[in-house]
């Protein structure tokens, strides 16, 4: 897209809100990104990326530059394999181990600069940040330890989510900015999505080895690994959980406020309700079943 005043003027406006957005929310500015990208090019999305970077590394925000950037990395990497037409799945495993890696070892770089070379270290340091943010009797109940060893996951997470909801939002962003259309290398209808029927069993081994530690010291090590998988394995069973959430509105045909109560009840309090959903959905396919049912009616 050639670049004229108009549309100069509306890159300016969109590059604000994602790097607003960004800093805020840490996730919600990739579908920002992602219209950068496909409408004004790559040339202008990594210099966008380049210029963000500088700037926090130059204001020592060393946390937001390796966190938010790693993000930003990791939409990037995804965009340019999707305008090669490199599968989904692909996609996805290299923009997101790409991201995870770059993320880990920035802030790893960043931890050993301030002294935290090991576990010890890390879980004071962890437990003087997150102090002010927790009440007296839950300050002394949480295992700081634990939440150390659960940081990969929650990063892979932040990185998982930023595709996800990148994905689902950019064609709303198009919309309301009255931008092009364009076709989409991948065909996806979040309605049918379902999580690949082999990741069944790394998730059912992921959560048996999440309660090995109770067998003694020499499990904790798969007790963490397995924990790990299981945070993330609650993310993306979500999305399939809200698959079916989706579909069951629409089949009864749920009008604003009904939309709107479910969304706010399962996104804000049942959020692991649609992840066991998603995860069932594997053997009982509710959505198939659903729609039987109501036509069943119907005749």
């Amino acid at each position: 897209m050639a670049i004229t005043k108009g549309s100069l003027s509306r890159l300016s406006v969109i590059s604000s809100i994602a790097m607003l957005m960004s800093v805020l929310t840490v996730v919600f500015g990739t579908p920002f990104l992602r219209v950068i990208r496909n409408v004004y090019g790559s040339l202008t999305f990594w210099g966008l990326v380049l210029l963000f970077v500088g700037g926090t590394t130059l204001l020592k925000a060393d946390w937001l530059s390796f966190v938010v950037g790693s993000v930003w990395l990791t939409t990037g990497i995804s965009l340019e394999l999707e305008k090669r037409k490199v599968s989904f799945l692909t996609n996805s495993i290299v923009s997101l181990t790409t991201g995870f890696i770059v993320c880990g070892a920035g802030l790893l770089g960043v931890l050993k600069s301030l002294g935290v070379t090991d576990l010890a270290r890390a879980t004071e340091y962890v437990q003087e940040a997150v102090k002010p943010l927790v009440k007296g009797q839950m300050n002394q109940e949480l295992d700081y330890t634990a939440l150390v060893l659960q940081i990969p996951s929650m990063l892979f997470i932040v990185l998982l989510l930023s595709l996800a909801i990148g994905f689902l939002m950019e064609r709303r962003i198009r919309f309301w900015f009255r931008l092009m259309k364009q076709g989409y290398v991948y065909k996806f209808d979040f309605l049918k999505f379902r999580v690949s029927d082999k990741l069944i069993w790394v998730a059912l081994f992921s959560l048996l080895f999440s309660v090995l530690g109770g067998f003694g010291p020499s499990f904790k090590t798969l007790e963490t690994v397995g924990s790990n998988f299981v945070n993330v394995f609650i993310v993306v069973y979500f999305f399939q959980g809200l698959a079916v959430l989706e579909h069951i509105l629409i089949q009864i045909r749920a009008g604003v406020f009904l939309r709107t109560f479910s969304y706010f009840i399962f996104l804000g309090q049942l959020f692991l309700v649609l992840s066991i959903v998603g995860f069932l959905d594997f053997w009982f396919d509710f959505r198939g079943k659903i729609k039987l049912g109501i036509n069943r009616q119907a005749t």
